[in-house]
């Protein structure tokens, strides 16, 4: 120290910065700083702080300041630079290769990134940052532009993005604006859609970005799931503000398959159309179950859905309905290969019968049978039963609807007395069973 100055040379550090300051020199009585430092960033401390990302290559910095220490943020002059940056995070496939990573500060923050992906299908694509910011007062502009940029979403979507945005504003409104293409596929499962997630509360500033965007897709996107699989294009606009978005366009399914209570319906045609972030559904379902077709046809708003049926020969809508809970029509039950072998041989010794009564007059009486299982909860499950005589009876019994912890069964029947039975069951795993079936009269 000489008289009133404070001076350091060539002291090396470590840490989260780890350098060698070449000089420094603080005279107390004219607050004069002065310092020149470099060196190389601890690249861990990122990761910690934004949790998203990993680094790997040298982050070189160089800091230096010669000016009153009331203007530090004026005259302050940082620049961090790299030639070897690679960044990993679980949003894009792979790891961008930023050839060039500049970030400047002095007076105002510049940053000027260029990087590259590689993939086997599309090859070399790019990704770039450019733009500035000034602090005091807030008043910024970035661009971002990506060709084929190979993007991921957990395992709900994996696919290619091409981008144009730019977003400018100030500390009391800014704007996001820009183009966005879109393709890949997406894995979509029942239960995904049935998860409520807890609405997170949006930063306020968020009300003061606005939004000018374009989505779209530039090729078919392939959505799948345990429900079926679909290939769909879709446009928006999407407009109002960050914190509140007005959705505006629509998707069409081109072509798909989609399984309901183990029925596969062809996708004739789905077109959601979106207004103000309303959608609304014209769709057409088509399937075919013995000989016949049958279409199930959708449209109106998603919260007032219509829901209609029709099929070719023409049957009730009630007919329509059990047909497809029953996946064969009531005809065909007594064709199946069981019912067949054991109705027809009964029936050699019993008297003919014109009544058959039951469902649409087969004989058979249906009933819808709720079951509780730990892995899905409540699930239902379907009981057809045709009595051949007095005494005798044969039934089955299928879920409605893919329930991991149900097998079904056919079911033949002897009623001792009215209400004791022996009933001889064969599972859909070929085991067989025999019971003896007690009934008490009860009342609540």
């Amino acid at each position: 120290m000489i008289d009133t100055i404070f001076s350091v040379e060539n002291l090396k550090y470590n840490g989260i910065f780890s350098g060698i300051l070449h000089n420094l020199k603080y005279d107390y009585k004219t607050k004069h700083l002065s310092f020149l430092t470099n060196g190389i960033i601890n690249k861990t401390i990122i990761p910690e702080i934004i949790q998203v990302i990993s680094l790997d290559g040298e982050l070189n910095y160089n800091i230096s300041f010669d000016d009153s220490i009331y203007n530090l943020f004026k005259s302050i002059e940082i620049n961090i630079d790299s030639k070897n940056l690679k960044l990993y995070t679980p949003y894009i496939e792979g790891f961008v290769d930023f050839k060039k990573a500049y970030l400047n500060y002095r007076k105002k923050f510049v940053i000027d990134l260029d990087g590259i992906t590689k993939s086997t299908l599309y090859g070399e694509n790019y990704v770039t940052l450019k733009g500035s910011a000034n602090t005091r007062p807030l008043n910024f502009e970035f661009k971002f532009d990506t060709e084929m940029l190979p993007v991921r979403y957990n395992n709900l979507f994996v696919g290619n993005l091409n981008a144009k945005l730019e977003a400018k504003g100030t500390d009391k409104e800014s704007l996001l604006k820009g183009d966005i293409y879109v393709t890949g596929r997406s894995n979509i499962k029942m239960s995904d859609l049935t998860q409520k997630e807890e609405k997170k509360k949006l930063p306020e500033f968020f009300e003061k970005v606005k939004l000018n965007i374009n989505l779209s897709s530039f090729s078919p996107i392939y959505i799948y799931g345990d429900w079926g699989k679909v290939y769909a294009e879709a446009k928006f606009k999407i407009t109002g503000t960050l914190y509140k978005p007005v959705l505006n366009g629509y998707i069409n399914v081109l072509y798909g398959k989609i399984f309901i209570l183990k029925n596969r319906y062809n996708v004739d045609f789905i077109n959601v159309k979106i207004l103000n972030n309303i959608p609304y559904v014209n769709a057409r379902l088509s399937t075919s179950i013995v000989n016949t077709f049958i279409f199930v046809v959708a449209n109106g708003p998603i919260d007032d859905l219509r829901v209609d049926y029709y099929s070719i020969p023409p049957m009730p809508k009630d007919q329509i309905l059990a047909t497809l809970l029953l996946k064969e029509t009531p005809t065909t039950l007594s064709e199946l290969p069981l019912f067949s072998a054991i109705g027809k041989f009964v029936k050699l010794f019993l008297p003919s019968s014109e009544e058959e009564g039951g469902l649409f007059n087969t004989g058979f009486q249906v009933s819808i049978l709720p079951k509780y299982t730990p892995v899905q909860g409540i699930v239902a499950s379907i009981y057809a039963q045709k009595s051949l005589t007095r005494r005798l009876y044969i039934a089955l019994s299928r879920a409605l609807g893919p329930i991991q912890e149900f097998v079904g069964w056919y079911e033949l029947g002897y009623r001792i007395t009215e209400r004791t039975s022996i009933v001889f069951k064969k599972y859909e795993t070929n085991l067989n069973e025999i019971e003896i079936m007690f009934g008490f009269p009860f009342d609540f």
